[in-house]
């Protein structure tokens, strides 16, 4: 309106002002004639003009402003359909009483969008007739919703109702049959509901169309919310998948195992979808998360039924377990001397750093897992793996980017403590004193905790000195421990202080050692009797039969469970019941073969070359050279051999399993 009006006075004014001049001397020429010679002519003229130049004006101004005004008000109802979009709503509330019937199909033509595919205004019912649509017929529904995504401006209303018919469809499941057959059914639905919205529409075509896209794009961001839903669609339909995969498993026993892992992972996935923004799909989608793990249990207890007619053995072992698998924390067993030391650390008013070490596959960091189970709630254990945060940072920046990522995820899983997220520039800029700042915004957030750091595998940050050629996340390390009541640290790793370089002496002043050593006989009897202390396990081993795997494993927990695990795969295998000692001797091989880079990861990772050289000497019954004397005392001190009365050298391999591979597989050893 303020534009037409003002351009309508500017052309009438000026258009008035020529076309009155002309008219006034036309007409002041004649009147002066008329008038008189004597100064008609000049009067004539000056009224005719003023007269003109008035009439001009009025006539021109107003005429301009009318069609100013019409093209101002015309040009937007033209451009952007407000006449449509005041109608459309009104025609979908006539479409949904009057036309549609028992039948959404017959009515698609009539839909407002196939009338003006440009139309982004809300349309009353479309969700619910499209929802329809596709309950009546689902190829016809698919379609609809492809139409409005590639030809409408009604993209983000199809992906609403494509969510809504994922989440409806999801929870209509009753057993696994159903589950495997809406896993094909929808698994279109999260790919198109994850195409850009921002892109222009094919219906842009010009300048004034991309004007009409971005003014309904404009008002779509204020009221869209953050899609979270997409991912958890993507889950149901991962999880779809690994429940189909059971049925590759080889036996019963092994398809209920397999169910364990997305069973749980439905119970987590329920505490991401209560958090959803979108409410209206939360009762829907729980709904399906709660049917589907009753259908998962439904299907275990079959299984169930099943191993027990065919007389199949559960084999609970888990010698390759993840750090991550909750279920296998639960086989952790021993280390009291272990838990006594924390115990202390916990109690001390000013306490010492702590390292754990021992041999690989010794269970240290299954001691750190189970820490939040032992200690309580007023510490919270932050377990780091080094192996990732240092060994896979090329720069002091991204390990400090990594370091925090890990302890913001340990907190939560430890005790499901929210931390605020530290300053992202400042990481990048600075990265341990942004840390540091961290340090105390996690002390102001949390007072009344003490947070343990603990650093597994601590030997990696030698690989991170030697790559960024800076000893500062060791600085850093001793800065919390001297400046920090708040924090405690904690290393953890296989090499014995002595091993590193000497540099790490003035970084490891004051602190406590505790060696995590072998499992004792009544510990390690334990697990092989009763592998998972909530279950009962059926008696399979004779008495000779547990003597004899403790023989071969003398207490190391990876070769118990390795050993144990082969022995229920032989008795499965020839379908018997009952292990016998002859039994864990045709099983060691099996086992050995299974744990090959164990084997060989001890020989050439844990030993270094003049420990290599004097086993050969042990192993191959050879006399021990002088130079032998000092790796023998090393190869003691780490508890891979022990002494010997009865043997020739005085000393043998502490696992006897070890020396029964090197000295009768033709082992990798030998091997160039």
């Amino acid at each position: 309106m303020a534009f037409g009006v003002a351009g309508g006075v500017a052309l009438g004014v000026a258009g008035g002002v020529a076309g009155g001049v002309a008219v006034g001397v036309a007409l002041g020429v004649a009147v002066g004639v008329a008038v008189g010679v004597a100064g008609g002519v000049a009067g004539g003229v000056a009224v005719g003009v003023a007269g003109g130049v008035a009439v001009g004006v009025a006539v021109g101004v107003g005429g301009d402003v009318a069609v100013g005004v019409a093209f101002t008000i015309g040009w937007p109802l033209g451009i952007f359909r407000i006449y449509w979009g005041i109608f459309a709503p009104i025609w979908s509330l006539i479409l949904d009483r009057f036309i549609i019937g028992n039948s959404v199909a017959a009515a698609i033509p009539y839909f407002p969008y196939r009338l003006d595919e440009i139309i982004y205004f809300p349309l009353p019912f479309l969700n619910k007739n499209l929802i329809r649509l596709y309950q009546e017929s689902p190829q016809l529904g698919k379609r609809e919703l492809e139409y409005l995504l590639e030809f409408t401006n009604q993209k983000s209303r199809a992906r609403q109702v494509m969510k809504s018919i994922a989440a409806l469809r999801l929870a209509a499941c009753r057993n696994v049959q159903d589950i495997e057959a809406v896993s094909q059914e929808i698994a279109w639905i999260p790919a198109q509901s994850f195409d850009d919205e921002n892109s222009e529409p094919d219906w842009v075509s010009d300048s004034f169309d991309r004007m009409a896209w971005r003014f309904s794009q404009f008002f779509s961001q204020l009221i869209r919310k953050t899609d979270r839903v997409n991912p958890i669609l993507l889950r149901f339909l991962e999880l779809a998948g690994d429940i189909r995969a059971t049925n590759a498993a080889t036996s019963p026993y092994r398809q209920q195992q397999n169910l364990e892992w997305p069973k749980q992972a439905l119970e987590a996935l329920t505490a991401d979808i209560a958090a959803l923004p979108d409410r209206a799909l939360i009762p829907d989608l729980l709904r399906a998360a709660r049917q589907w793990q009753q259908a998962i249990q439904d299907l275990q207890d079959r299984l169930s039924e099943a191993a027990q007619r065919t007389g199949e053995l559960p084999n609970p072992y888990s010698p390759n377990a993840s750090l991550i698998d909750t279920a296998a924390v639960q086989q952790f067993r021993g280390r009291r001397d272990v838990f006594q030391e924390l115990e202390n650390l916990a109690q001390a008013s000013s306490p010492p750093m702590l390292l754990l070490w021992g041999n690989r596959r010794m269970g240290k960091s299954w001691a750190l897992n189970y820490l939040p189970r032992c200690l309580n709630s007023e510490i919270v254990p932050l377990r780091v793996d080094l192996q990732g945060s240092a060994g896979s940072a090329s720069s002091l920046a991204g390990f400090a980017r990594n370091l925090a990522q890990d302890i913001t995820r340990a907190a939560d899983q430890a005790r499901n403590l929210r931390l605020p997220p530290p300053n992202a520039q400042a990481l990048q800029d600075d990265p341990f004193s942004a840390l540091q700042h961290w340090f105390s915004e996690i002390e102001r957030r949390y007072p009344n905790r003490r947070f343990w750091l603990c650093l597994d595998e601590y030997e990696r940050l030698e690989e991170l000195i030697n790559t960024t050629g800076s000893r500062a996340p060791l600085n850093f390390f001793r800065y919390i421990f001297q400046n920090r009541r708040a924090w405690t640290l904690l290393f953890c790793g296989s090499h014995d202080p002595n091993e590193l370089n000497p540099y790490w002496s003035d970084y490891l002043i004051n602190t406590r050692t505790v060696k995590v050593s072998y499992l004792s006989e009544a510990d390690s009897r334990d697990l092989i009797i009763k592998p998972e202390p909530q279950r009962d396990f059926p008696e399979i081993y004779d008495p000779a039969a547990v003597d004899r795997i403790w023989h071969w494993t003398a207490g190391h927990p990876y070769w118990t469970q390795n050993l144990c695990f082969e022995v229920v795969q032989l008795l499965n295998h020839e379908q018997r019941r009952r292990a016998t000692v002859d039994d864990v001797d045709r099983a060691l091989d099996r086992a050995t073969g299974s744990g090959d880079t164990i084997l060989r990861e001890f020989w050439s990772g844990s030993l270094t070359a003049s420990q290599r050289a004097a086993l050969t000497q042990l192993l191959t019954q050879q006399p021990l050279r002088p130079e032998d004397d000092r790796p023998l005392q090393k190869l003691l001190h780490k508890e891979i051999l022990r002494p010997d009365p009865n043997s020739p050298s005085g000393y043998r391999l502490w696992v006897p399993l070890y020396h029964h591979h090197l000295t009768t597989a033709q082992p990798w050893r030998d091997r160039p």
